[in-house]
């Protein structure tokens, strides 16, 4: 005689869930906690950002250097007034540039997240 599986003993009952907090103060709490993790990360990439771009700023003459090591291979020379001037003008556009562009990047990350919120 082969006797079948032995059924399982059924789990206790869950006990209710018990609200210690009330649903607009979770809300809070929740909605707090997410803006500090968003403040941190943003706050650690501008950190990092900035630490790149001092690297960048001390590596700027090595970098013209062997630009213009290459250059020369092509003809175009630094000592050239004109090249001179147009890299002069160049380098006085960046920081408005590069001003502009975070300024939009985070202009487009307001709005979706309004748009978000709204939902």
């Amino acid at each position: 005689m082969t006797e079948g599986p032995h059924p399982t003993p059924a789990a206790p009952p869950v006990p209710p869930v018990v609200e210690a907090v009330p649903r607009g103060g979770a809300v809070a709490v929740f909605a707090a906690g997410a803006l500090l993790v968003f403040a941190g990360i943003t706050t650690l990439l501008l950190c990092l950002a900035v630490q790149q771009a001092g690297q960048l700023v001390r590596s700027v003459p090595q970098l013209l250097d062997q630009a213009s090591v290459q250059a020369e291979r092509f003809g175009i020379r630094f000592d050239d007034p004109q090249v001179q001037q147009r890299l002069r003008s160049a380098l006085e556009r960046a920081p408005a540039l590069l001003a502009s562009s975070i300024g939009a990047i985070y202009g487009v990350l307001g709005g979706v997240s309004a748009r978000c919120s709204r939902r």
